[in-house]
């Protein structure tokens, strides 16, 4: 049986089942609204941490477009499920990408995203392709203790690089599986999580939050 089926089944009989309506997990606070400065924050209640934020003239560019409900045009904190958080998050990309004076965008290994250079005849397709492997794995590693899913990963790649594709991402994904380097976990109802602990270890997948997280006090599983 491979790991990745093991990991599976035991995932299976930790799953957490939800004894009331599933909440809301997200939630955005908009200040500055009719200022020419609005400040959009998007924070996850279960992490407890900022994910997503933009201000000044992207914000404004976020607020004059269809990403936001008319409900939520307005100073204060509004719930936001995660739909809608995907959905500002590539509006976010398209916004900063338009706002970065025409100029071409490209992956660099130190700064993430930057302006591509004059005559930059060194940034190959192996080098950018190498530079977003750093990128993903830098990503993973700021969640030591969450198991982010896919679509995460490619939602947060995209806010932060908005020249990648979620093509590209996914690739990324593959490429770090196949070199060990990342481990794949699939839990009950398909959802893909990655982990950077490639040792064979137990976790616990809540259906509520859908969070997957390392099993407590589960250790290192040694298989013979």
């Amino acid at each position: 049986m491979s790991m990745e089926r093991h990991l599976t089944l035991v995932s299976r009989q930790a799953v957490i089942r939800p004894t009331k309506r599933q909440e809301t997990r997200y939630h955005i606070d908009i200040s500055g609204y009719s200022s020419e400065h609005p400040l959009i924050v998007v924070t996850d209640k279960v992490w407890c941490r900022t994910i997503l934020q933009w201000q000044g003239s992207i914000a404004r560019r976020l607020l004059q477009s269809d990403a936001l409900p008319l409900a939520l045009m307005n100073d204060g904190q509004h719930d936001c499920d995660k739909p809608l958080m995907q959905r500002l998050a590539m509006a976010g990309a398209a916004a900063t990408s338009v706002l970065s004076d025409g100029r071409q965008t490209s992956i660099d290994s130190r700064n993430g995203v930057g302006p591509e250079p004059a005559g930059a005849g060194g940034e190959t397709p192996a080098r950018k392709r190498a530079a977003l492997h750093g990128c993903v794995v830098g990503l993973l590693e700021e969640f030591p203790k969450q198991h982010l899913a896919e679509e995460d990963v490619v939602c947060l790649m995209q806010f932060r690089l908005p020249c990648v594709s979620d093509t590209q991402v996914r690739s990324a994904l593959d490429d770090l599986c196949e070199w060990n380097r990342v481990q794949r976990i699939t839990v009950p109802g398909g959802s893909v999580h990655y982990d950077l602990d490639t040792r064979p270890h137990l976790h616990v997948y809540d259906a509520r939050t859908r969070e997957l997280r390392d099993a407590p006090g589960s250790g290192v599983i040694r298989v013979s």
